[in-house]
């Protein structure tokens, strides 16, 4: 059962990153929509934390499929090479920064109001 959840919150998440990307895109690039799924993801990800830990199926479905789909660290990390390749290393901070202090920072926002 835990195999149907994963693959339903897949197909969700992965709907929702490619409407994130449909519409950031043409607007700031690919750049910007990475940070965004990943950071968000990361909020969610901490505000539904301790549901995640007491219940398997949603911890399926949410955790695994739908955040496990949309945010994106495959993606970040061929970003960071192409900007390594590029030498625009002042973007590379930026994005770099932007993902990983901003997610963290995001995902303990969350945790901390599931908590109050």
């Amino acid at each position: 059962m835990e195999w149907l959840f994963i693959s339903l919150g897949g197909a969700v998440g992965a709907t929702l990153r490619y409407g994130v990307y449909t519409l950031t895109i043409p607007i700031a690039g690919s750049y910007l929509a990475t940070v965004i799924v990943n950071v968000s993801g990361s909020f969610i990800a901490g505000l539904l934390y301790p549901t995640f830990a007491q219940h398997m199926p949603l911890r399926a479905f949410f955790a695994v499929g739908v955040l496990g789909a949309f945010t994106t660290f495959s993606t970040f990390s061929v970003d960071v090479i192409r900007l390594i390749e590029a030498k625009k290393i002042m973007h590379l901070l930026l994005y770099w920064g932007s993902n990983v202090i901003l997610a963290v920072l995001f995902c303990g926002l969350g945790y901390y109001l599931s908590r109050r």
